[in-house]
């Protein structure tokens, strides 16, 4: 009887009377024995398939329909293929279902997952989930609004248990399928703040649970993964959580390449950080990330923005300094708070200085205080260095009470005191 459904039993059987299940065959004898049931049942007809045979359920649908490709059951109508076909259809228009489905895809040997993967059943699935996930944000089932309802607690409670490979594809699939930058954030966000910054586990999917071992090589491989989906829109993700996003990148020791996308994502909104977000406290419980390492990326995150701001300068011809100013008075204040450490080098120091021209300053008075502040908590830089760090003050750019502080300031070079007195004559 089954060899008479499928080609590949019936090319095996020709040339032999016995037959020896496959080690690759999707979901081995169990399967196996399913199929043969299922054929016994003669349940071929769409009509009563979904309804009356228990073997044919969410859960192992997907399974089932792998091995009837494997057997090549796909000739006639009401072939096993076309039934477990026509299940799998009714299973993805349901979110649970779906999830059903996907997790069977992982619950198997690592062939089963490939033939799901070579028959899209997985892509499937996350495709429907994705657009699952649009439909409701439509609906205005989004995490912080007031009409959020049991049934948006729950997909957003599955969302937030996938394993990251599947949670970024799904995310890819909602941006493609139209769900704008700030209600991709928020599920990234919501993402990265559950699983990275409270170093939980999160794969529900494998039994084998690579993922809650959370080594350092798969940390960085899950923030890789949530640096590259995070959009880039001005606005659609919280400043402060890149910020914070970028301090655990540095204390891992993350790659280069990802600290760069986090970066990029920083800057392109730079102007609307305060010196809160560059101070803000590490919030994993992993130690906090050296000092130096951290300035080198903010000290880039300053470089990307003024470069972008550059590049909008030439392209229109207009400056906006409101948001070049606005840095600059930050960074500022960021280079007074540092300044108390003395594991910064005058070098450095000098270094992060120079990160903001000079020019864009319109007030030096902060900068004055950082440059004050440092060459107290460091009495033995030499003149040359002294000089070197204070070379982009501008006492002109001082107010009359900071420059009369700056005559009588013993830690100031010469240079710089004589400056001053010029400008406050």
């Amino acid at each position: 009887l089954l060899a008479s459904k499928s080609g590949y039993l019936s090319r095996v059987l020709k040339n032999s009377s016995r037959f020896k299940l496959p080690m690759d065959f999707p979901g081995g004898m169990e399967v196996f024995e399913a199929v043969v049931g299922l054929c016994e049942s003669n349940t071929g007809s769409r009509t009563n398939a979904a309804t009356k045979n228990p073997l044919l359920e969410p859960s192992n649908v997907a399974i089932l329909h792998c091995a009837a490709e494997y057997l090549e059951m796909n000739s006639g109508a009401g072939s096993l293929c076309e039934t477990t076909s026509f299940h799998l259809n009714q299973a993805l228009t349901s979110w649970s279902d779906s999830i059903q489905v996907l997790s069977s895809c992982y619950s198997g040997q690592p062939e089963l997952l490939q033939l799901a993967e070579e028959l899209f059943i997985v892509q499937r699935c996350v495709e429907s989930l994705a657009s699952m996930v649009c439909s409701e944000f439509e609906q205005s089932w989004i995490m912080g609004s007031s009409r959020v309802t049991a049934r948006s607690k729950l997909w957003i409670k599955d969302l937030m248990r996938m394993p990251f490979r599947i949670f970024s594809r799904i995310i890819v699939s909602c941006t493609k399928q139209g769900l704008s930058p700030k209600n991709t954030s928020q599920l990234v966000v919501k993402y990265a703040e559950k699983w990275l910054f409270s170093e939980s586990c999160c794969s529900d999917f494998d039994e084998n649970d690579e993922q809650r071992s959370l080594t350092d090589e798969l940390l960085q491989e899950m923030l890789d993964c949530i640096a590259h989906l995070l959009p880039f829109e001005r606005g659609a993700v919280p400043i402060s959580f890149l910020f914070a996003l970028l301090r655990y990148s540095v204390a891992i020791d993350a790659p280069r390449d990802c600290r760069v996308q986090i970066e990029s994502r920083i800057a392109c909104q730079l102007d609307l950080a305060t010196i809160e977000d560059l101070l803000m406290p590490f919030k994993s419980a992993r130690q906090a990330p050296t000092l130096l390492c951290e300035l080198d990326s903010m000290k880039h995150v300053v470089a990307l923005f003024m470069a972008q701001c550059r590049a909008v300068d030439s392209s229109t011809g207009l400056a906006n300094w409101e948001p070049i100013a606005n840095v600059a008075r930050v960074w500022d204040e960021y280079l007074t708070e540092i300044g108390y450490s003395g594991s910064i080098t005058p070098t450095k120091f000098a270094e992060l200085i120079d990160a903001v021209p000079g020019f864009v300053r319109v007030s030096h008075d902060q900068l004055y205080k950082a440059i004050h502040v440092f060459l107290k908590a460091h009495p033995t830089a030499s003149q040359s260095e002294r000089s070197a760090i204070c070379r982009p003050l501008d006492c002109q750019k001082l107010s009359q009470e900071v420059c009369i502080h700056a005559v009588q300031n013993e830690l100031m070079p010469l240079r710089t005191i004589v400056q001053a007195m010029f400008v406050q004559q």
